[in-house]
């Protein structure tokens, strides 16, 4: 947790929500919706623009691969922050925000080996912000030095327990940092590890809603998750052209 999440919010609301300078993005005013975005993808993520005094917005890669044998590195324990080499100065002067609407989670159905899609977000498909950190990493499998994000974990409510109930990293949930603390997270002078660590707050099962999925959402195809009882929900497709040149700009 987490391998999959949605990011759809339109443009404006994205500005708004974290105070961004539409002459300083890369975002343009139309955004094509992401609605399964992928480790080693590239996403949008906001830091703390020092020199501005403001908050910008860079693309970085979702994880890395570190050692080849144990493949792709792309969520941080939040109990590792503080000891692990590889995470403990990002931890205190490189966090990050990442925006979504939503996350995937695969269920096991006790008794069977199917599993079943979640899609868990806010009440409205609000936009919320992953807390995250960033580094610059050398990928062992291109040798390209790549901006990259982390999307911290901690362990999971009770909710989120009977869901992600599978895997060797079962029974966790993604970090999600409250609007007020967006400030004291993003400052980059905020050094404190005894100050900035409990930010790191465990969601509680009220905060969310957990909708069982007939279908994962389809980036190629531009089509949102499924409910398992509902209709296919709709969705504008912007043409190939435009939504191309959206990609590039965006992603």
């Amino acid at each position: 947790m987490c391998g999959r999440y949605l990011f759809s919010t339109p443009t404006l609301a994205f500005y708004q929500e974290y105070d961004l300078d539409p002459e300083t993005t890369r975002i343009e005013k139309d955004i094509t919706p992401r609605y399964n975005i992928s480790p080693k993808s590239q996403i949008p993520i906001i830091l703390d623009d020092s020199q501005r005094n403001s908050k910008s917005l860079k693309m970085a890669q979702w994880g890395v691969v570190f050692n080849e044998k144990y493949g792709l590195t792309f969520n941080v324990r939040s109990e590792n922050l503080q000891t692990s080499p590889a995470w403990k100065n990002p931890f205190l002067h490189k966090r990050c925000l990442i925006p979504a609407n939503g996350f995937i989670e695969w269920q096991e159905i006790e008794g069977t080996k199917k599993t079943l899609p979640w899609n868990i977000h806010k009440p409205n498909h609000e936009i919320f912000s992953f807390a995250g950190i960033w580094n610059f990493f050398p990928d062992k499998v291109t040798g390209k030095l790549e901006l990259c994000a982390f999307v911290i974990t901690t362990e999971a409510n009770s909710k989120m327990r009977e869901i992600h109930n599978k895997g060797g990293n079962k029974f966790r949930q993604p970090v999600i940092i409250d609007k007020s603390n967006y400030a004291a997270w993003l400052d980059s002078k905020h050094t404190k590890a005894d100050s900035i660590y409990p930010l790191l707050k465990q969601f509680s099962v009220d905060e969310f809603s957990y909708t069982p999925l007939e279908k994962v959402g389809d980036d190629i195809k531009g089509t949102p998750p499924i409910p398992k009882t509902g209709k296919e929900p709709k969705s504008e497709k912007p043409s190939k052209k435009k939504g191309k040149e959206i990609e590039q700009s965006l992603f």
